[in-house]
């Protein structure tokens, strides 16, 4: 009976699953080539009968389904959208609050997604392509959108803004920003949720060629960028954040150049970064990466020939925890901490290799306040041809007022040409717990100090290595390890019993020498005594 009622659930839930998978979706369709006589009213509902533009396609939906929280698609067909002035359409802004749509380029041969360019080359330039307007309604309404397959091209202002105290779900999957440009601080792409209900998602986007452009800003929620490539851009603030947990996996940044020094490639402000398994090559900006009191996480990553005009590659600013692992730092330049700059910062550094980046004070590290753990890493200073000859190099690791924990380590100077007055590691007002590592100075001093303490953790260490020989430093003798200091407390217990019983014996010696003495006293004594009785004997014995 069990097995039969089993079969029964079996059987319905794949008529079920079957009645599912049979269901089609509500799907309209778009054409950018003018359509005769056309009317608006119910368009799209096949290939032969489509909408003239989106909006129409979002007002044929709104008009044939009862409710806007059903899920559809908006199919456009092959050709450029808007490529001239008086284009259908070409100046709308498609309202999306409250839908669950995606909108592709769709091939009606194949029955497929596939490419299609949407220009913003004649639209009036103050508007968005898409938006959802702000409301504060208390009913939860969910936004969810999916761009996908489409390339935006020379848009002059902006494809999509979003802002609503609601869910509001964005995704680029396959779409391609190119040749675009903004006027003022206004991004590409806004989106905005004061209750955190924010998710923008760009997936396999290609971010290529834009001049003078801001491409996105996200605050209150969630920023995930996969497998995504941004190159060759001039921009202001390229990706701006705020309250944003972000997620950049895979990702490729190159050759993008800040329009002004002040402008970062990533600006990061509160909650988190993770980045990983991703390459930031040849960017000129203020900073490739700026982080303030936000937790940052960096993982397998590669930065080659960044020039930061100047905080270095990675700059985390005053409360921010940072660590970085697994990742290569290779001829970057800063005028302050040229692969990392971290102020008031807890940062954690391990298995990373600093190879050849140049700046003034830091050429590989600059830690100001708070704490740093450098382990099993490498920093070398050697002598490069770089593009620009930007700054003289005066240390390699500087610390600030900080407490610096140095283990396993190799730390060396090449050929490089370096300042007057340069040391490997400058110390100031810091403390320096320094483990086993390699220190190679090539004849310049390993570390200059000024109100520096540094302990030796390990007493095989040699302790010049890193010693501060000003009068106004300090230097702590190496603790012995565990199992040494063992063996000093055996040693000095085994020199207090053979000094107790040396004493012992000494004592001994001159009770038995006093007793010896004082016997033959006696002795000499007693005979002296018979020698005079004797003598008066044979005085008084009468004849």
């Amino acid at each position: 009976m069990f097995k039969f009622i089993c079969l029964i659930l079996f059987i319905t839930t794949l008529g079920i699953c079957g009645a599912a998978n049979n269901t089609t979706d509500p799907t309209f369709y778009v054409s950018p080539t003018p359509i005769n006589n056309y009317v608006s009213l119910n368009c799209g509902s096949s290939v032969q009968s489509p909408c003239n533009s989106i909006l129409d396609a979002i007002y044929s939906f709104q008009n044939q389904t009862a409710s806007n929280q059903t899920y559809f698609v908006v199919n456009l067909l092959p050709g450029v959208y808007f490529n001239n002035s008086t284009t259908y359409g070409v100046n709308d802004t498609v309202p999306l609050y409250g839908l669950n749509v995606t909108i592709q380029g769709y091939d009606p041969v194949n029955g497929v997604s596939a490419p299609v360019n949407i220009t913003g080359k004649y639209r009036y330039p103050s508007t968005y392509l898409f938006n959802v307007a702000y409301t504060s309604q208390q009913l939860y309404v969910s936004t969810v959108i999916r761009f996908n397959n489409i390339i935006f091209d020379q848009v002059s202002y902006g494809i999509f803004t979003g802002s609503t105290s609601n869910m509001l779900d964005v995704q680029f999957n396959n779409c391609t920003v190119s040749n675009s440009r903004t006027y003022g601080s206004s991004p590409l792409i806004y989106i905005y949720s004061p209750r955190y209900l924010a998710y923008l998602t760009f997936n396999s986007v290609n971010v290529i060629n834009n001049n003078y452009m801001s491409l996105l800003s996200a605050n209150q929620g969630y920023l995930n960028i996969y497998n995504s490539s941004f190159v060759g851009n001039r921009h202001y603030n390229f990706i701006k954040t705020s309250n944003v947990a972000t997620t950049i996996l895979g990702s490729t940044f190159a050759n993008n150049t800040a329009s002004s020094s002040s402008y970062p490639t990533i600006g990061v402000t509160s909650t988190s970064v993770t980045i990983k398994n991703s390459s930031f090559i040849n960017n000129a900006a203020s900073n490739t990466i700026y982080a303030t009191v936000t937790v940052v996480t960096i993982d397998n990553c590669n930065f080659t020939k960044n020039v930061n005009t100047n905080y270095g590659v990675v700059y985390s600013y005053q409360g921010t925890n940072a660590s970085i692992s697994n990742s290569y730092f290779g001829q970057n330049y800063g005028r302050n901490g040229a692969g990392v700059y971290s102020y008031y910062t807890k940062t954690a550094i391990q298995n990373c290799i600093f190879n050849s980046n140049q700046g003034n004070y830091g050429s590989a590290i600059y830690q100001s306040g708070s704490q740093i753990k450098l382990s099993n890493s490498t920093i070398l200073i050697q002598k490069v041809a770089p593009s620009v000859n930007y700054y003289s190099q005066y240390d390699a690791v500087y610390l600030q007022s900080t407490s610096a924990t140095l283990t396993n380590n190799y730390i060396a100077l090449g050929n490089g040409t370096v300042g007057y007055g340069f040391s490997l590691v400058y110390c100031s007002s810091s403390y320096i717990t320094y483990n086993t590592s390699t220190i190679i100075s090539n004849g310049q001093p390993s570390i200059s100090c000024t109100s520096c303490s540094i302990n030796h953790t390990n007493q095989d260490v040699e302790p010049s290595v890193l010693y501060c020989s000003n009068s106004d430093s300090s230097y702590n003798p190496p603790t012995p390890s565990p199992s040494r200091r063992i063996n000093q407390a055996l040693r000095s217990a085994l020199i207090a019993l053979v000094v107790f019983f040396s004493f012992l014996l000494f004592i001994s010696l001159i009770i038995i020498c006093t007793c010896m003495f004082r016997q033959r006293r006696h002795h000499c004594s007693t005979e002296k005594s018979t020698l005079v009785q004797c003598a008066n004997n044979s005085i008084y014995t009468p004849i």
